[in-house]
């Protein structure tokens, strides 16, 4: 289904641009590309003491507006598989915007806690690109009605999983703050495969010197034998000079039955040298989920260097202290890509 998608898509762009049709008043292009490809070292480890890996987050694609209000757009990714890796459709869509309505059909991703700027840093991270609370693909409809200050939401969609979602809403924006509640139900929640209603806050406060960031949710998970759950993600950064910040935050996930939680605090200080830039990591994660608990603390060292506006590549290298385990490391090569263009 996505393959047939993708080429409807080439065909639909390459007709376009052969017959110059005028329905186009201005096309955006995009590319991005961060990347880490490295290895980790396990001195105590027997059946392979140095395992060679990558991560790579790609995207491609175009914006067209539309004349008339409206937009179409659509980009491409790709899946990293054992022996190959596939490119594949992310995200699909077209709106039409009238008054102070807009009706969208998307294919697209829902994301919350996806603001965070600290799991943003390091593309190893495993929320890097993701939402710290929940994360869902969906294909369906969406309406939205905005004011100045306000905007209401509507989604009505299908996840990957063939289930319904069902999402509502309510934003709230003035000056240097932001806010928005919500209400999401899934058919099947795709961490505990059971249904999931959510219920969910956030809000983001931001000035030049100071950025603060906040999400939680309540998962009612009836079908679950542990309960519901909570997650709730802090974050602070503060920039008191122009070459130099620090932030700290800390992601919490408690079990209603068992009493039980997992925590992960993440605090970095960056600092510039000339164009360099450099920053500092500290991670705390402890894992109560499971039998026996788990924590495990990493020292990071991120250093970076613009070859130009669109390119940055450095050195990442870690060092993890488990309780569980013996002392292992982790370095690698960082690269952040990413060109824009109206064409």
């Amino acid at each position: 289904m996505k393959r047939n998608r993708i080429l409807f898509l080439i065909f639909f762009f390459i007709l376009t641009k052969s017959f110059a049709l005028e329905m186009f008043d201005r096309d955006n292009f995009y590319f991005q590309l961060n990347s880490f490809i490295g290895f980790d070292h396990f001195p105590d480890r027997e059946y392979k003491t140095t395992n060679y890996f990558d991560r790579n987050v790609f995207f491609a694609g175009w914006k067209y507006r539309l004349r008339q209000n409206s937009k179409f757009w659509f980009d491409l990714t790709y899946n990293d598989k054992f022996y190959a890796r596939e490119i594949l459709l992310n995200r699909l869509g077209v709106s039409y915007e009238i008054s102070d309505f807009i009706f969208s059909a998307k294919y697209d991703d829902l994301k919350y806690g996806a603001e965070s700027q600290i799991y943003a840093l390091q593309v190893k991270d495993r929320f890097y690109d993701l939402g710290v609370i929940e994360n869902y693909q969906f294909n369906g409809g969406e309406i939205i009605f905005h004011k100045k200050k306000y905007a209401v939401k509507g989604l009505l969609a299908g996840n990957s999983f063939h289930y319904l979602i069902g999402n509502l809403e309510l934003n709230w924006k003035h000056k240097n703050l932001k806010a928005k509640i919500y209400y999401l139900f899934v058919g099947r929640n795709e961490e505990y495969n059971t249904k999931n209603h959510s219920f969910g806050i956030e809000t983001k406060f931001e000035i030049p010197y100071l950025t603060f960031y906040q999400s939680f949710v309540y998962q009612y998970l009836p079908n679950r034998e542990k309960g519901d759950k909570i997650k709730t993600l802090w974050e602070i950064i503060v920039r008191p000079i122009q070459y130099f910040e620090f932030g700290s935050n800390l992601f919490l996930e408690s079990f209603e039955l068992s009493q039980k939680q997992n925590s992960q605090s993440q605090s970095f200080l960056k600092f510039k040298l000339a164009s360099l830039e450099n920053y500092f990591f500290y991670r705390y994660n402890k894992i109560e989920e499971f039998s026996s608990d788990y924590l495990n603390i990493e020292y990071s060292f991120l250093h970076l260097y613009p070859f130009s506006k669109h390119f940055m590549m450095g050195i990442n290298a870690s060092l993890f202290t488990p309780d569980f385990d013996d002392n292992y490391y982790e370095i690698g090569l960082q690269v952040n890509f990413s060109y824009e263009k109206n064409i």
